[in-house]
This record gives C-alpha cells, structure tokens and sequence, in this order.
C-alpha cells in the first residue's frame, strides 16, 4: 500500500539535469547539433538554444532555436566536466524540494 514510487535515472531524467548546459547530438541522419538545453520532456524531446547545426557535406548552420525530437536522436555527448552523480543528486533534491512546496495542491512558502 504504502510503496514509495521509485525514481527512475534514465537519460532524459539526466538531460533534464543538464538544463543550461552545452550538449553536442546526433541525429539519425547523421547531422550533428551543438547547443544549449533549454527544456527536456521524459520522451527525450529536446529543445536547444543557440545552436549549430553540422550535416555531412554541408556547411555550418546557426540557429537560435530548434526542437529536437527524442525519435530522431541517434546519441548525446555530453560535456566532459560534468559530475554525474553531483549532478543527478543536486535534480533530484530540487525535485523533492519543489514536490514539497506542493503538496496536496497547497503552495508552501
């Protein structure tokens, strides 16, 4: 009855940490996207700011914006100076901390 609901780390959990940092992507087609994480959904849609856009053959686009579905997406790289376990315990703290905030539908300061 009482079970706690168990926190699942997947990917997008984790890319939903890393809102505000710089990935790299891969899509499907082989193009490769350079930009900042502005919002991940638990289906890995990604919506970047600032981006580059790399297609074989092709030269470099830039855009200020860009919607990546999670389908499409072939891997992520991520930054190299990033703690993963800082960085998922810090999330998941801030989770539980704005879940208490609401609890039962009333806001606490």
């Amino acid at each position: 009855m009482g079970r706690k609901k168990e926190e699942k780390y997947t990917l997008s959990f984790f890319l939903q940490a890393l809102v505000g940092e710089q990935i790299i992507i891969e899509l499907r087609n082989d193009a490769r996207l350079t930009g900042i994480i502005e919002h991940v959904d638990d289906v890995m849609n990604i919506f970047l700011t600032d981006l580059i856009v790399d297609k074989p053959g092709r030269e470099e686009q830039r855009y200020d914006m860009m919607f990546v579905k999670g389908s499409n997406i072939k891997y992520v790289e991520l930054p190299e100076d990033i703690d993963v376990g800082r960085t998922m315990q810090a999330f998941e703290n801030k989770k539980k901390k704005a879940a208490a905030k609401y609890s039962r539908g009333i806001r606490r300061p």
